[in-house]
């Protein structure tokens, strides 16, 4: 039987290798991206733009951006007035609710987005050499984690829109047909 101690150092030593993971993936996607003039925050808000539109057919609002990317609103907020200032995205008035605010991309935010987002040869070169098992274990343990944490431990954080996977998974999916047609 596991005893706390190892339960504990097992926890320590998966945290430590998530955190560096995470953060040796951030810094090179930051280095790629930043060839477009953007951040790995202004990619993500773009990423959940476009899926958004692409998989629910609609704009999506500020809060909700700040549920998908599981960041507080006021900085999503912030990020989003930096977006605005350099022309990557608009806020409009919703017709039929004064008090939503909606956000599109703008023609420049989809160019650079799309660049941006064939720029990323090295995460896929990185993540590829997982096996396609290694890597649908590793989704559905990162999956379970998230909603475990977030769902069962107060935080400021919140919790995850009900759709949040669903929308992930098939917007990557729908993009994987799309390229295919291509």
């Amino acid at each position: 039987m596991l005893d706390q101690t190892d339960s504990c150092n097992d926890s320590s030593k998966l945290f430590i290798l998530l955190s560096q993971t995470q953060h040796i993936l951030a810094t090179l996607q930051d280095e790629e991206i930043n060839k477009y003039g953007i951040s790995n925050a202004e990619i993500g808000v773009l990423f959940v733009i476009q899926a958004i539109r692409l998989t629910c057919g609609r704009q999506t609002t500020p809060t909700e951006i700040s549920k998908h990317l599981v960041r507080k609103a006021h900085s999503i907020s912030e990020l989003l007035s930096r977006m605005e200032k350099k022309s990557l995205i608009i806020r409009t008035k919703d017709n039929n609710n004064k008090k939503r605010v909606n956000i599109e991309i703008t023609e420049k935010g989809r160019r650079i987005y799309e660049s941006a987002m064939q720029g990323q040869i090295i995460i896929s070169q990185i993540i590829n050499i997982l096996s396609n098992e290694e890597k649908a274990n590793l989704d559905s343990s990162l999956k379970k984690i998230t909603t475990y944490a977030l769902n069962n431990y107060k935080s400021s954080l919140g919790s995850l829109p009900f759709s949040f996977f669903n929308l992930f998974d098939k917007y990557v999916y729908m993009l994987s047909k799309l390229t295919k047609d291509k």
